[in-house]
């Protein structure tokens, strides 16, 4: 008796959704392969196209079309017409991760079905129950294999701490993470660790863009990669003024209005020299304020060049191109795709995060954890949590408070803050 399978689970738009992500960066692909392999698309066209991506170096239309062409199969994949309706419906590359967990998903589930209704037919054309249910342990393992998690077994995890325990000692490195420049947080810290989320935050005019562009300046200048910074308030020549000012030590407001005296020109020719030689981006456009479009180019910029940190000032004047009910949710959204960045790139990411209006209302203006503005994920998401105090705009004492910290605790330090040049020490 053969069986009937009709309507295997399926999500084609979430195949051609993938197929469009892997388009526009196919940066992206070794992540979905590990994952996918041609057989779980669904769509036959589909199939091809993937398996077509795996096998051009530097995939777009033209390459994928003339392997499909060179393999006779272009037609077969829907044509180039087809590749190009794929490539026009794709906005960005963000989702990849959840559109191959679908297609995985729905792709384990056709197996299933496929193969216990052919343990059904089997039982009806009358093999013996040994031999079905020695059938059916073949099954559930070849499934439990094709879906198996990539988790490291414990064995593995410690063999990998043990040998991470015995370089640093070698060495003497006890740097958990990427220095910051600032002796006093990296001695609370160790620096900002890979694959964490780290929120600056304070009231206005505390000085959180001028810590934050400290640290991405000694990030920068340490040859360890590109900071990519993304400044959604101020314009990329404000914040090179600032730079160059705290650098030269030249008062931020003489660099503005040009009334620089003829000795300080030295200053800054020479702290221009060392800021062209910073490896860092700063990133103003509308655009990305995005946080779709931010994660995308982020992406993108790693398949070429190694990433060092990535910096966002500041959190609430994010947004997300999907559409939701309110502005915490939303705020949410923005911090998780924060979070995962920073493990899909393997780097740290610093966010600047203004605070709610109820400080406002106490004596204590000091930031604590509650004060978070318009949701509490920030700090659920947040590896450390860095409050930033002074008891004036004209005071030079900066307080840092260390309000989380994962495997570092609660903390408390000062810096010098120079506020006629935004430099930090």
């Amino acid at each position: 008796m053969a069986t009937q399978l009709t309507g295997l689970p399926r999500n084609i738009d979430a195949e051609v959704a993938l197929l469009g992500c892997i388009f526009k960066n196919p940066g992206i692909l070794p992540k979905v392969k590990a994952l996918l392999e041609p057989t779980d698309f669904f769509k036959n066209a589909n199939s091809e196209i993937y398996r077509a991506f795996l096998s051009v170096k530097d995939p777009d239309v033209i390459t994928v079309s003339e392997y499909l062409d060179k393999k006779n199969v272009l037609q077969k994949a829907g044509g180039t017409e087809y590749l190009a309706a794929i490539l026009e419906t794709a906005i960005t590359s963000q989702g990849y991760q959840a559109y191959s967990d679908i297609v995985k998903e729905l792709s384990v589930k056709r197996n299933i079905i496929l193969q216990c209704s052919a343990l059904v037919e089997k039982a009806y054309d009358g093999v013996g129950i040994a031999d079905l249910v020695c059938d059916l342990k073949t099954v559930v393992r070849d499934i439990q294999a094709k879906d198996k998690p990539d988790i490291a077994d414990t064995t593995t995890l410690l063999m990998g701490l043990f040998k991470d325990i015995e370089q640093r000692k070698k060495s003497q490195d006890y740097q958990v993470g990427i220095p910051t420049g600032i002796p006093s947080i990296d001695a609370q810290v160790g620096g900002l660790e890979k694959k964490s989320l780290t929120y600056l935050i304070g009231r206005p005019s505390m000085g959180k863009t001028a810590l934050a562009l400290a640290i991405a300046e000694n990030i920068a200048q340490s040859g360890i990669g590109l900071v990519l910074f993304f400044s959604l308030e101020m314009g990329d020549v404000q914040l090179m003024r600032r730079r160059l000012s705290a650098r030269s030590n030249v008062f931020l407001s003489r660099i503005r209005t040009g009334n620089v005296e003829d000795s300080q020109w030295p200053d800054l020719v020479k702290a221009a020299d060392g800021l062209s030689l910073a490896d860092m981006l700063i990133v103003d456009k509308p655009k990305y304020k995005t946080i779709e479009h931010l994660v995308d180019l982020a992406e993108s910029i790693s398949i070429d060049r190694k990433i060092s940190c990535v910096f966002v000032d500041h959190i609430q004047l994010m947004r997300s191109q999907q559409k939701f009910n309110n502005r915490h949710l939303e705020i949410s959204c923005v911090s998780n795709s924060l979070k995962d960045l920073a493990k899909n790139l393997d780097i740290p990411v610093v966010g600047l995060s203004q605070l709610s209006r109820e400080v406002e209302k106490r004596n204590n203006k000091r930031p604590v954890l509650s004060d978070l503005k318009e949701s509490g994920d920030l700090e659920q998401d947040a590896d450390i949590v860095i409050g930033i105090y002074r008891k004036d705009r004209e005071s030079e004492v900066m307080e840092l408070g260390g309000l989380k910290g994962r495997d570092v605790g609660t903390w408390q330090t000062t810096v010098e803050f120079n506020r006629f040049t935004q430099r930090i020490f």
